[in-house]
């Protein structure tokens, strides 16, 4: 079933929020790249589960094929517990545009980029993003940089060090 799944069914993971700079520190290239942000439909979002220890099951073969379903999303929806700083929120969605040997979900009414958020060290400039984008939606474009009182990562609002 998880082959079968996997073959026509992709994964869009996402986190709830910008601000921890763990995740830009272990995705971010160490704060020099960029985070992409997102109006997605809550009812495509699935909340991920963390877990101290791995899902089990006894015997498989004894389950319905309901039961079967549900252990499978359950599982395609659980990390473990160590992962939860990420505030992860997975999208799942047919594998059906593909460039190149990649995968991709249209940008559309399900799925619209609102901010592009541009990291501490990253070396891409406000007017590349605007170039790119080309203007045919309103697209926020944020520096980051770390707090000075918190564990944070939060919107540079200094205009002098605003790429």
């Amino acid at each position: 079933m998880r082959n079968r799944l996997a073959s026509n069914r992709g994964v869009i993971c996402f986190s709830s929020s910008w601000e921890n700079p763990v995740l830009w520190s272990h995705y971010g290239d160490s704060h020099k790249g960029v985070a992409l942000g997102f109006d997605v439909r809550d009812e495509f979002l699935a909340d991920v589960v963390y877990e101290p220890e791995r899902l089990t099951v006894n015997d498989i073969t004894q389950l319905s094929d309901n039961q079967k379903f549900n252990l499978v999303e359950k599982a395609f929806r659980t990390k473990f517990m160590h992962w939860k700083y990420e505030s992860e929120l997975r999208l799942f969605t047919s594998l059906t545009e593909e460039r190149d040997g990649q995968f991709f979900m249209e940008l559309g009414e399900d799925l619209q980029l609102k901010e592009v958020i541009l990291g501490a060290n990253s070396a891409v400039e406000r007017n590349e993003i605007e170039n790119a984008w080309g203007g045919s939606q309103d697209l926020e474009i944020v520096t980051a940089r770390l707090a000075f009182k918190s564990f944070k990562v939060v919107k540079q609002l200094n205009p002098a060090f605003q790429r």
